[in-house]
């Protein structure tokens, strides 16, 4: 029976498919995430473009730090930045027309989340029609329906896809994929307007974001292992498009774009030696995303799953070399040029995303050809011999066609109704509070722990965004994922501990400082009304670090927030010399906090 069904589904994925049955795939695919509306970054974006509070504005709007502490450090003391951020820390992105975008949706569109999506969604048909162009291109009929479905279901791309402040991925790769697409019709049929269209191509790319980078990976794989011409024609074919690259970078460095000082985001040219440091790490974990949908994302908020889950990255390392090498004995020469091309360029795509955190929504273009090699195992290893030999390449045929064709729109469907069920849950944990609804301009609220990073950094820009008193200033001093301890040790003095853990240990917290400038024993980080002193650092940072306020802790001024049972809630505090525990299990993705919700379903 099932092999009946695994016959029907591979001979109907094997039909030629055309450009509108391919687009209107993609839109179907998207029609889940219309529902998503706004969460994490889009709040900040939505309050730039309304002209409130951030250091970005309207047409540069990737601006999230600006690599200067005078400007920097009173975000540290109103927020969201906790007292940990290097204040030099830099994290600004040339994004301009990622940026008109959003623009256009507010314009247009208010703050009406549903429009936003749908605009997306126009984006996400595009990039998918254009990856199929590319397909057809380059292979039979048949393999380049079966290819580019894949790539369209791609459970990496739902990010991209769902998130708003994240379209800026698709909007940097769809202009880019035409550009390369002009670029091959112009080398190979002679299309006189393709060079031209190629540049402008690739510059719209570049103008929607560092994405596009990738895309020059496929432009040189094309032309030096594609393409059986003189070298000195390929090379040629390569100059216009590496001078644009090349100028590119030039602004991009001496606009003041780019990072330092983030643990997280590297400059693969400023700090060479750590990137290369973090590039073997960081391309197995993607391998393993891309072939395998490795959650290695998890490692944001647990560092519990970092081992586990970097030992099975190399484990699918290890099989997916396996699986090519099988592949490769299975195909003819043209087959094998596709391959080699489309492989060296999707490593060659990977290498500018490695200078960040791996996650699959860095793997759009990337994964074009990811789905070239997923797609061609599937077909090869579905249609071999019964034989001990090709039992290898069978198996992993099988587990491909489940990963990457059966699985992914489940997990489309499963997300797009996971986002808005958290949004719509959320409110009392992180929009309200236990904060009162009274004018609060003189009142500072300072959260002891806070047990994930959506719980401890975005609660203030929610706020703002839904109108709620503003307050003075918003400080989290810990969203490290262990048990806290806090100790009383004056009227106006405590002593925080962090037990089997520490201070920037998981990577959202490196974001915001590199281990490059480590804390040392007695620094002192002075804030409006109140100082931290570190006591102790462990591998990565603090683990003891000590407060004294201006007043004492009962002072109207101060509003002691901590999570305890499913919520920020207000701390009552303890006699001199008494502790609370607070613990990291009871964080608002908890089973049992979870469990809570159900029944409001």
């Amino acid at each position: 029976m099932y092999l009946r069904l695994e016959s029907a589904l591979l001979g109907y994925l094997h039909r030629p498919q055309s450009v509108p049955r391919v687009c209107a795939l993609a839109a179907l695919i998207m029609v889940p995430t219309l529902f998503a509306g706004f969460f994490l970054d889009d709040y900040i974006h939505l309050l730039t473009l309304r002209g409130e509070g951030t250091v970005a504005q309207p047409y540069d709007i990737f601006e999230f730090a600006p690599g200067d502490a005078d400007v920097l450090f009173p975000m540290m003391n109103s927020g969201p930045y906790p007292w940990y951020t290097l204040p030099d820390l830099k994290l600004h992105f040339f994004r301009p027309l990622s940026s008109a975008t959003m623009v256009l949706d507010h314009a247009l569109f208010g703050e009406g989340a549903f429009f936003y999506h749908v605009h997306s969604l126009v984006w996400y048909v595009l990039l998918v029609g254009a990856v199929f162009l590319l397909f057809r291109r380059t292979m039979a009929p048949a393999m380049a329906g079966l290819c580019c479905i894949i790539y369209l279901v791609d459970d990496g791309h739902i990010l991209p896809a769902l998130w708003w402040s994240n379209r800026n991925a698709i909007v940097a790769a769809a202009p880019a994929l035409l550009g390369l697409l002009a670029h091959m019709r112009a080398r190979e049929d002679h299309w006189v307007p393709g060079r031209p269209l190629a540049l402008l191509g690739f510059g719209l790319g570049l103008l929607g974001g560092e994405t596009a980078l990738g895309i020059f990976g496929y432009l040189i794989a094309y032309e030096l292992v594609g393409r059986q011409d003189a070298l000195w024609l390929r090379i040629r074919a390569l100059v216009p498009a590496g001078l644009l690259a090349l100028g590119y970078l030039a602004v991009y460095k001496t606009a003041n774009y780019g990072v330092f000082g983030s643990g997280v985001y590297l400059d693969p040219l400023a700090e060479g030696g750590a990137f290369l440091r973090a590039l073997p790490i960081r391309l197995a974990d993607l391998i393993g995303i891309q072939f395998f949908a490795l959650p290695s994302e998890l490692t944001v908020v647990s560092n519990a799953v970092r081992v586990p889950l970097l030992l099975a990255a190399l484990v699918c390392t290890g099989v997916v070399v396996l699986g090519f090498a099988l592949l490769w004995r299975r195909c003819d020469p043209d087959e094998r040029r596709l391959l080699l091309w489309m492989g060296l360029g999707s490593f060659i795509a990977t290498l500018p995303v490695l200078a960040t955190f791996p996650s699959g929504r860095l793997l759009l273009l990337p994964s074009i050809g990811g789905a070239v090699w997923i797609g061609f195992i599937i077909a090869k290893g579905l249609d071999v011999a019964r034989d001990p030999a090709s039992s290898v390449l069978r198996l992993l045929g099988r587990v491909f066609l489940f990963l990457h064709i059966l699985l992914p729109p489940v997990i489309w469907l499963a997300l797009s109704m996971v986002i808005p069920t958290i949004i719509f849950f959320s409110k009392d944990a992180f929009h309200e509070m236990d904060l009162p609804k009274e004018s609060l301009p003189e009142q500072q609220a300072i959260c002891l722990f806070a047990p994930d990073p959506y719980t401890g950094f975005y609660p203030l820009m929610m706020r703002q965004y839904l109108g709620y008193p503003v307050l003075k200033g918003w400080q989290t001093l810990s969203i490290a994922p262990f048990d806290h301890e806090v100790t009383r040790t004056g009227p106006n003095d405590f002593e925080v501990r962090i037990l089997k853990g520490e201070l920037l240990s998981t990577p959202f917290e490196r974001l915001l400082r590199s281990e490059n400038y480590p804390f040392e024993p007695g620094d002192m980080v002075n804030l409006d009304g109140f100082s931290i002193e570190v006591l102790e650092v462990g591998t990565w940072g603090p683990h003891r670090f000590h407060l004294h306020f201006d007043h004492p802790l009962e002072y109207e001024g101060y509003r002691f927030l901590a999570w305890q049972e499913g919520r920020l809630s207000r701390l009552t505090w303890p006699p001199l010399g008494e502790t609370k525990i607070f613990r990291a299990s009871g964080g608002y993705f908890s089973w049992p906090n979870f469990k809570k919700r159900l029944p409001l379903l």
